[in-house]
């Protein structure tokens, strides 16, 4: 296990110091004390095997346990081995209140804030007489499609993606410290809307490009999100049928299920939606063959796509497509630089989207997940 006493009292003493306005150096060293700590466990000959194994682990094909309506949850810094032990077997894992509610809040207020800005007023997304006027670019294509926010870079992405916990999940998911948050948008679904309807199960890795485990994704949900509001769509260890979209798309990394193969029907019928609590984050193996439900309810869907994998300080051209994203705000895809975009048509206007866009603020961790520090720093 990665996770010992001594990393939850550091874990307490960020949240504490990052609650209270404590010293931003003394955060920093704070945090620095934690990715050293978590490096040395993580280091461990048992910890070396178990994730070293991982890859080849076929999974099983069972449903995700729930809980009163919602997903289960497991918390890493209580239950690592519950924790764990689910993703292993399904390739799927929900953690709970990643984020506290008052920061749901504020940043669902932004989402709200952004709409209004970007159309000059005109489009409030608490008023669906208004959904008319959402901006379109010189394409007709709407910033909101397909239950996607076309903003992957403000300030309030940011805080989500910098939060400790945050950087926890990942860790014991990947047996890693050193990692780069993807640089992913908003998820917004209206009630009664057009761009609301239900995405087709898929995978967004192409086997015949990148075969084994390289990514991971996941959905941060904002507000409550049962199944009738628009939620993840899953089939828990699916991974064991990955290859066989080999010859289902041979470019690209969306691949659609074909639904007249022979494995389609297997998996339509194990695909379970996954209702989350606010707060919680979902993450799955990016092999595992998922989509999301249609919103039929009188609410709106607010979530936030938010994962992480192995830094590539290595790569000097990922580092610089990385910076390239973050100077421009738009977005740009790369599967090894951790750069996330909606297939195309999608809403492309940097002129409008660097208005509305605040600056991401961010301490030292965030510094280290955007790829703005080196963790050999650490």
């Amino acid at each position: 296990m990665l996770i010992n006493s001594t990393i939850r009292g550091i874990v307490d003493d960020i949240e504490e110091g990052i609650e209270v306005g404590k010293n931003p150096t003394l955060i920093d060293r704070t945090i620095e004390n934690l990715i050293r700590a978590l490096r040395e466990t993580s280091q461990r000959p048992d910890n070396q095997k178990r994730y070293a194994n991982y890859s080849g682990v076929k999974g099983e094909m069972e449903p995700y346990p729930l809980e009163s309506g919602y997903a289960k949850t497991f918390d890493p810094l209580v239950d690592e081995e519950g924790f764990y032990d689910q993703w292993v077997r399904s390739g799927v894992v929900v953690h709970p209140q990643i984020i506290s509610e008052s920061t749901c809040q504020k940043t669902i207020e932004r989402v709200h804030v952004l709409m209004q800005a970007l159309s000059e007023g005109q489009c409030d997304l608490t008023q669906p007489e208004t959904y008319s006027h959402i901006p379109v670019d010189e394409n007709n294509i709407p910033v909101l499609s397909r239950g996607f926010f076309e903003i992957y870079h403000d300030d309030a992405l940011a805080q989500l993606r910098q939060t400790i916990r945050t950087y926890i999940h990942h860790v014991v998911l990947w047996g890693t410290t050193d990692l780069w948050t993807t640089f992913d948008r908003f998820g917004v679904k209206l009630p009664h809307h057009t761009e609301s309807k239900a995405l087709p199960l898929h995978v967004d890795q192409n086997p015949l490009t990148n075969p084994g485990f390289t990514s991971i994704q996941g959905v941060l949900a904002l507000s409550d999100c049962p199944t009738e509001c628009g939620t993840l769509l899953v089939v828990p260890g699916s991974k064991q049928y990955f290859s066989e979209y080999a010859h289902m798309e041979k470019r690209g990394e969306f691949v659609q299920l074909n639904t007249l193969d022979p494995i389609a029907e297997v998996l339509q019928q194990q695909a379970q939606p996954i209702p989350l609590r606010a707060g919680s984050l979902v993450s799955w193996d990016s092999r595992t063959t998922h989509a999301n439900t249609e919103n039929l309810s009188e609410d709106i869907r607010m979530v936030a796509y938010i994962a992480a994998g192995p830094a590539r300080e290595d790569r000097p051209d990922l580092i610089s497509l990385r910076e390239e994203a973050f100077r421009s705000g738009l977005a740009h895809y790369n599967h090894e630089a951790w750069l996330r975009v909606s297939t195309k048509p999608r809403f492309t206007n940097p002129t409008l989207i660097s208005q509305v866009r605040h600056t991401e603020q961010l301490h030292l961790l965030g510094q280290l997940l955007y790829g703005k520090r080196s963790y050999r720093t650490c």
